[in-house]
């Protein structure tokens, strides 16, 4: 009983670890917290909001379920009676979930809400009534097998044996890896949009304010080289004339704008009709845009089809404080919020919108922010580029670069970590939560198995060895591989320290020899 004892508050320390971490880094991820407000009761009540989604209410009780599990045998083995536990593991819960919703006011891609902290009480709860129920027998019919099969069966293979479950584990980790990173393509664009610079015709509820001087579209992505080229001749066309979809040049008025690539519809005016451009390039404002006379069906085709693309971008804003979305240049629809891609400026920021499957129709799952690109009125020259899942915006020159990779931890969590604003901190982040997903389990079961195995000092080297470097070398590898790009070092690392934490932290966890008890 002793023994079971001591295993049981074991799994009940890892439980409680686990879940609380999860709590954290689901609420309160991806830690870009801003000051800039004044941090006030009056800010609180303005961010808050009062409705919930069947999604978000089901994923709270399920995220504090295991809490309440673990801190109500805690709380039983210092003598707590049920209602003392129960009461304590209420006003922990509602503590916790109103601290993290507290908090997210201060994170620009959280939205707090009181619906989260009932959800989440009513989770520890429900865990409350598990363990009171079925707490002992829980433990002894599941995870106790579970300990005992890797310590009596596992622990017992040759390392042949144990390579091939772990080749087959990088295996299955590698076809979901490919499968997630198959959902940032652009092959749910909608080929019947129109392009819009500026525009009362969209449906966010201001229209910018500014000049654009060019405007120019390439269905693939340039490199780094190309880019500087770009910057230097001021122009697109020198760098990708074959790969040009569309190129439309603003610095004198007319009625109509042809792309001179020939391959688009023309821009024309819409609001009211003036001589609304100058040397310098068009200006727009609420009563003046331009969208293009029909749906630029070949852009959409073409960069749909190369999920792949440049955008060649000179504008100048004439508000720096403007407060909202303000859309700057869309592919959009005419009546409702969906868009292929939009750029819009936000203060002094500029948001990158695109639309893939995994950021959703409104391509705000999440929607990227370069900032401070609008802090005067000077004129501003924008390179885009977006391939192989990695968005890059260049500010004037090459060097003035923001890159953005939608890795499948975005595919993964969008669910659990619902952003809708995300800087580069979030998106690194994501991906940290993504290898944690790939990699911590085999490092529990590498740890287990170097726990418990009785096979001498050389076997268990070896195998921690190949679990922790060449595990994560292995995946990297075939990943290059089916990219046609090369290793990358960054990623292997941050598998191998993942890997590595955890079997050193499932070592110290399960120490402890079992044997099936009955309760």
């Amino acid at each position: 009983m002793t023994n079971f004892k001591l295993l049981l508050d074991r799994w009940i320390a890892t439980i409680s670890t686990i879940s609380f971490l999860l709590i954290i880094i689901a609420t309160l991820s991806p830690f870009d917290f801003s000051f800039d407000d004044e941090f006030s009761l009056q800010l609180i009540g303005t961010r808050f909001r009062h409705v919930h989604s069947i999604d978000d209410w089901l994923a709270n009780i399920v995220l504090f379920l295991p809490l309440g599990f673990s801190l109500t045998r805690f709380l039983e083995k210092i003598g707590f009676n049920k209602s003392a536990q129960l009461l304590s593991v209420f006003i922990f819960s509602f503590s916790l979930s109103t601290t993290v919703e507290t908090l997210q006011v201060l994170l620009p891609s959280r939205v707090p809400s009181s619906i989260d902290i009932y959800a989440n009480c009513v989770g520890a709860f429900l865990g409350f009534l598990c363990f009171s129920h079925w707490g002992y027998t829980v433990i002894d019919r599941t995870l106790v097998p579970i300990q005992l099969f890797i310590q009596l069966r596992l622990a017992s293979l040759p390392i042949q044996n144990l390579t091939t479950i772990i080749l087959g584990y990088i295996l299955i980790t590698f076809f979901v890896t490919v499968n997630l990173q198959s959902v940032t393509s652009l092959s749910n664009w909608t080929q019947i949009y129109p392009l819009f610079l500026g525009g009362n015709g969209q449906t966010m509820s201001r229209s910018w304010q500014g000049y654009i001087s060019e405007f120019s579209i390439a269905e693939r992505a340039i490199s780094e080289e190309e880019v500087a080229k770009a910057f230097s001749d001021k122009s697109l066309s020198s760098v990708v004339d074959r790969s040009l979809v569309a190129s439309y040049h603003l610095t004198e008025y007319s009625q109509s704008y042809p792309d001179k690539t020939q391959k688009s519809p023309n821009l024309i005016w819409q609001g009211e009709t003036s001589q609304n451009a100058s040397k310098v390039g068009v200006f727009l404002d609420d009563d003046h845009w331009l969208e293009t006379e029909a749906p630029v069906a070949s852009i959409n085709r073409s960069l749909r089809k190369s999920s792949q693309f440049t955008f060649n971008i000179i504008l100048a804003t004439t508000d720096t404080k403007i407060t909202g979305m303000v859309p700057i240049i869309s592919l959009s629809s005419l009546d409702t919020d969906r868009h292929n891609f939009a750029i819009v400026q936000n203060g002094a920021n500029l948001v990158f919108r695109l639309r893939t499957s995994a950021t959703g129709n409104q391509g705000t799952r999440p929607e990227l922010i370069v900032p401070n690109v609008f802090l005067d009125t000077e004129f501003h020259h924008v390179i885009v580029t977006y391939g192989d899942s990695i968005l890059r915006v260049y500010i004037d020159t090459a060097q003035n670069v923001s890159s953005f990779e939608l890795n499948p931890g975005i595919v993964l969590f969008q669910k659990m970590l619902p952003l809708d604003r995300l800087n580069n901190v979030g998106l690194v982040v994501s991906k940290f939560l993504y290898y944690g997903f790939l990699f911590i389990p085999l490092g529990n079961l590498i740890g287990l198995i170097v726990t418990f195995t009785q096979r001498r000092l050389i076997y268990r080297i070896v195998l921690t060895v190949e679990a922790v470097l060449l595990s994560p070398l292995l995946l990297e590898l075939l990943l290059a591989f089916k990219r046609g790009k090369n290793v990358d070092l960054e990623s292997v690392l941050l598998g191998a320290m993942i890997v590595f934490s955890a079997t050193i932290m499932t070592c110290i966890l399960s120490c402890v020899p079992v044997r099936r008890l009955s309760l």
